[in-house]
């Protein structure tokens, strides 16, 4: 039996995709921070159309966490070619910060460097999410900020 789904993550397969509109699947992403806009154009790219809904809308100001995209995650990125805005909205990474400000907490790893000399690179969750989210829009995927979803909603959504 399938674990049941988490909030924000993709709906199990069983009720990923709607029926058939304007010719295609669509799929409903809800939530996922950042990795809601990097899902939906994933499935753009296989063919599958996405919705994303987004409960929090993005803040503009500069404040919050830094997030470390490592090698394998830009190695995704290019995949769906959102790499290059991130790289540049980022920068590089090469060590962990824990290992840079305490060598004895013992040695962990970015990911490595990608054959191109790609290391890791952090940046801003804010600006990261910004990032993301243009880039989605940006291929007419439609983002809904500030939604939040029931079952009722999911229900007349899945119909």
């Amino acid at each position: 039996m399938a674990p049941p789904p988490r909030l924000g993550s993709v709906l199990p397969s069983t009720r990923l995709t709607a029926p058939h509109r304007e010719g295609h699947d669509q799929g409903l992403i809800v939530g996922g921070g950042v990795a809601g806009p990097v899902t939906a154009m994933g499935l753009q790219r296989a063919g599958i159309g996405a919705v994303v809904y987004e409960a929090h809308t993005p803040t503009s100001e500069e404040v919050g966490s830094l997030l470390t995209v490592a090698t394998n995650g830009i190695d995704a990125l290019r995949t769906i070619g959102t790499d290059t805005p991130v790289l540049a909205a980022a920068f590089p990474t090469h060590r962990p910060a824990v290992e840079r400000h305490r060598p004895a907490a013992g040695a962990a790893s970015n990911g490595g460097v990608l054959p191109d000399g790609t290391s890791a690179h952090t940046a801003k969750r804010v600006r990261l999410y910004r990032t993301l989210y243009q880039q989605a829009a940006g291929r007419g995927i439609r983002v809904e900020v500030g939604k939040r979803l029931g079952l009722r909603s999911l229900y007349r959504w899945h119909r």
